[in-house]
């Protein structure tokens, strides 16, 4: 319901930045604001409920169930974006850890050779038109990534 109902205003991570964003509609708050982060729940489903400013009430459409679940994924994405290594378990720590190592001690190599794993594949029959497929875990790049493919 969270991505139907709150993220074309607020956006996938609650930022704010709506795809409505795009279309003028602005003054869209995000969830990490301290304002927000302090309300309390009670007060945050009222406003699902009733609606406040411009958001209009969508208590009609959200059943009682689905706007406390919307309500705990709000505290959810709060926390994402707050977490220190204390939020981890220990098991979370040590693969953390584990990861971050070999990274920090691999030094910056000077040769010139292409990376093959990031290189594009090229054909003979359409290399002009070739376009190297990049994985992104940034929503905001996927339309342009389309357009790169779809001329």
């Amino acid at each position: 319901r969270f991505t139907i109902y709150c993220s074309p205003c607020h956006g996938a991570v609650g930022d704010g930045n709506g795809v409505v964003k795009k279309y003028g509609m602005g003054a869209v708050p995000t969830y990490h604001d301290d304002r927000l982060r302090k309300m309390a729940d009670g007060e945050i489903f009222n406003t699902i409920t009733n609606g406040k400013g411009q958001m209009i009430g969508l208590g009609y459409n959200i059943s009682v169930d689905d706007r406390w679940r919307i309500i705990m994924y709000i505290r959810a994405l709060q926390r994402s974006q707050y977490a220190t290594m204390d939020d981890a378990s220990p098991e979370e720590k040590a693969a953390l850890e584990s990861k971050a190592k070999p990274a920090a001690a691999t030094a910056p190599t000077t040769d010139t050779q292409p990376n093959p794993a990031t290189a594009p594949v090229k054909s003979a029959s359409n290399e002009k038109n070739q376009v190297p497929l990049t994985s992104t875990n940034s929503s905001s790049n996927l339309h342009g990534d389309f357009a790169k493919l779809n001329p």
